[in-house]
């Protein structure tokens, strides 16, 4: 257990340079996620609004297929109910929605991954806050991160 009793490996940072394919990755595991556990809620909070529905539904459709499940329209459609995309194109908005997303949970259960697709710098009280989601709902966080290389 990591301090302000975080569980290992409840954060999981993605990171690769500004090409890297890293929003398709985190789409692929929210597809995961969201066809592994009808429980799980996918709270995805996507900067760069590189999210497409229709993408996401067929990568949904695909997992639930290799997984063995029907993958009819009405299963599909359920999975996505499940799927919560919030764009926050500043420090404050991604503030506001994560306490929308916490106050919401607070009366809920279950098992909750929140994906952040983002290359910016958060505040610190935007840390708080996931550090908050992550002890009190059990939540998983996996973030993308652009790295920069220095030219040899």
């Amino acid at each position: 257990m990591f301090p302000d009793g975080i569980q290992s490996r409840s954060v999981v940072e993605v990171y690769g340079d500004a090409q890297s394919p890293k929003s398709l990755l985190l789409q692929h595991v929210c597809a995961a996620y969201l066809v592994h556990d009808k429980r799980t809620q996918v709270h995805y909070f996507d900067h760069e609004c590189m999210v497409d529905a229709s993408e996401m539904r067929q990568l949904v459709q695909a997992c639930m297929s290799s997984n063995g499940h029907d993958g009819n329209d009405d299963d599909v459609d359920g999975t996505m109910e499940r799927l919560f995309v919030y764009h926050a194109e500043t420090s404050d908005d991604w503030s506001a929605k994560l306490h929308t997303v916490h106050t919401k949970l607070l009366a809920q259960s279950g098992v909750l991954p929140v994906i952040a697709d983002t290359s910016y710098r958060k505040p610190v009280n935007v840390y708080a806050q996931l550090k908050d989601l992550v002890r009190q709902h059990s939540a998983t966080i996996f973030a993308a991160k652009n790295s920069t290389y220095a030219s040899p």
